[in-house]
């Protein structure tokens, strides 16, 4: 590595995973790192068992249909301590950016595929949140419909 450059089998392979396998806006894991983990005391807080770090581990990261795994970044970033509100505001905004990234397409291709992927993962998101709280109303309006997609109503 220098000021400019990063290159090694570590990037290598990152780039690789990226390129073959992370189709969709998201953040691939290396199934080779969630191995390591498992057999590398190294990458553990010397306090917690591996039982303690995993669990903070499952946390933030999911295992997709494809069998990868990836940044669970709506998952991750709520904590029990989080203003509820605030936490709406940014679910709030992670819609309308999906809604308004979809709307200028207007024909089926790789980034329809792309934004129909992120509008389920935030669907899905919604749907677990729903389960959790009891105030639902507030969450079915964050809830992005195939009817949200009007430039791609006639595909």
């Amino acid at each position: 590595m220098d000021v400019n450059q990063i290159f090694g089998p570590a990037f290598i392979r990152a780039y690789d995973l990226e390129s073959k396998f992370a189709n969709y806006p998201r953040v691939v894991v290396d199934p080779l790192l969630i191995s390591e983990f498992k057999n590398n005391n190294l990458l553990r807080n010397v306090s917690h068992s591996l039982k303690q770090e995993s669990s903070y581990i499952k946390d933030m990261i999911r295992q997709s249909d494809d069998g990868l795994f990836f940044i669970d970044y709506l998952r991750a970033i709520v904590t029990e301590y989080e203003n509820p509100d605030l936490y709406l505001v940014f679910l709030k905004k992670h819609r309308e950016i999906i809604l308004e990234s979809i709307a200028g397409l207007n024909e089926h291709n790789k980034f329809t595929e792309k934004y129909t992927w992120m509008a389920n993962y935030h669907n899905n998101f919604i749907d677990k949140l729903k389960k959790k709280n009891k105030s639902k109303k507030n969450l079915q309006e964050l809830h992005i419909n195939s009817s949200d997609f009007p430039s791609l109503q006639q595909v």
